[in-house]
């Protein structure tokens, strides 16, 4: 009979570690699933969060071109009145505000200003000839300038 309880004791206690390791092997499985699953939320909401930017990067960009267009015409439209209506010294403070209005910086070394204004010389039917004459003490002093101004005038 000491034979048959020890034989029992041992098989209980097999089957205890055994259920034991059982809850002990589901609560590993569980936490490791729920591991994974907020894993995955959190990896859901980083894909989110990146097609958020990647999107108002785009928008931001198509904003800037689209700025970019609204200046480039602005100028090239003052450009035009002023020549339309007599030369005046008030070209530079209205080509500055428009520059301020669009976000432009620094308007004197933007590529974008010279070839503006060499589209308004040309929208305002000014000749071959006088162009040449008006861009030739520019290209002596900036030659960038006047090649923008040239890229502009020769563009229409």
């Amino acid at each position: 009979m000491k034979y048959f309880q020890k034989v029992l004791g041992v098989s209980v206690l097999l089957l205890g570690l055994v259920g034991f390791q059982n809850c002990f092997i589901l609560d590993i499985i569980t936490s490791t699933s729920q591991s994974i699953s907020k894993s995955s939320d959190s990896l859901d909401s980083i894909s989110k969060s990146i097609i958020s930017v990647l999107s108002s990067v785009s928008s931001s960009s198509a904003d800037k071109a689209a700025q970019k267009k609204v200046y480039q015409k602005e100028v090239e439209t003052l450009t035009l009145f002023h020549l339309q209506n007599g030369p005046s010294s008030e070209f530079r403070s209205d080509l500055a505000e428009i520059a301020a209005k669009n976000g432009v910086i620094n308007w004197r070394s933007s590529e974008d200003t010279y070839v503006s204004i060499g589209r308004g010389l040309k929208k305002a039917g000014i000749s071959d000839e006088q162009f040449k004459n008006f861009a030739a003490p520019i290209a002596n002093s900036r030659p960038s300038f006047a090649k923008a101004l040239e890229k502009g005038y020769l563009s229409l």
